[in-house]
């Protein structure tokens, strides 16, 4: 397997976040969040990616190979109409959490070079998120070159 048919097609952090900007519903009284809502769209984002390839004691005719990662990111930065915050009925509002905090997960990938393409398989940790972040684990893509 070549270096080059390995190459890492994992978004930064796999926490999923959709964006840092969070919609929240909190109550005025418990300041509690009630609901999370949608996420927002940020104006600046940066992501990156340390990868150290690990060869495993298979064969080369198994065309397997692994590595460890660490995936990192951010999003941030709403413009000014998007932050307002929205008082709904009752003892409710709606916030915009604009905070840019930095996503971090660990995590192993193992890389099949099958009858049908390449094929990648990504176990991973999130070490650093936000409480309303869809966090992912296990994440299965598939590649091919023309």
């Amino acid at each position: 397997m070549t270096a080059s048919s390995r190459a890492v097609h994992r978004s930064a952090a796999l926490t999923s976040p959709a964006s840092d900007r969070a919609q929240l519903v909190v109550d005025d009284v418990t300041g509690d969040v009630v609901e999370r809502g949608d996420a927002l769209a940020a104006i600046s984002y940066a992501i990156g990616t340390l990868q150290l390839d690990v060869p495993l004691p298979l064969p080369e005719s198994f065309s397997l190979g692994s590595a460890l990662f660490v995936d990192f990111g951010t999003l941030g930065y709403l413009d000014a109409a998007n932050r307002q915050t929205v008082d709904l009925v009752g003892s409710t509002r709606l916030i915009i959490d604009d905070s840019a905090s930095l996503r971090v997960a660990a995590g192993v990938s193992v890389f099949w070079d099958s009858p049908f393409g390449p094929v990648q398989f990504d176990f991973a940790q999130p070490l650093q998120y936000e409480d309303y972040d869809r966090r992912e684990q296990f994440r299965f893509s598939t590649r091919t070159s023309f």
